[in-house]
């Protein structure tokens, strides 16, 4: 987990994070590969599988998104994907 604007690391993984949070009332979950947003070299789709399947809320898809192939790909995963943040 990264926050305040990425400048900070946790070693809380996100996977641990959403299992945590599971009882509260979130309307959606952005998940973003920082390591791949902005290097155009599409979605990391076996990280966001992963969080799509422990996420007991929607998911946000961010982070490498470049072509429709891509959208395609994420889209795949399922009725949890609420959406994708393209830049």
């Amino acid at each position: 987990i990264a926050v305040k604007g990425w400048t900070t690391v946790s070693d809380v993984k996100a996977i641990d994070l959403l299992k945590e949070l599971s009882g509260c009332a979130i309307a959606a979950v952005v998940y973003t590969d920082i390591a791949r947003d902005g290097m155009l070299n599409g979605p990391n789709i076996s990280a966001l599988k992963e969080v799509v399947e422990y996420s007991w809320f929607p998911v946000i898809a961010s982070g490498g998104i470049t072509r429709l192939e891509d959208l395609q790909a994420i889209r795949s995963l399922g009725r949890k994907i609420e959406g994708a943040i393209v830049g």
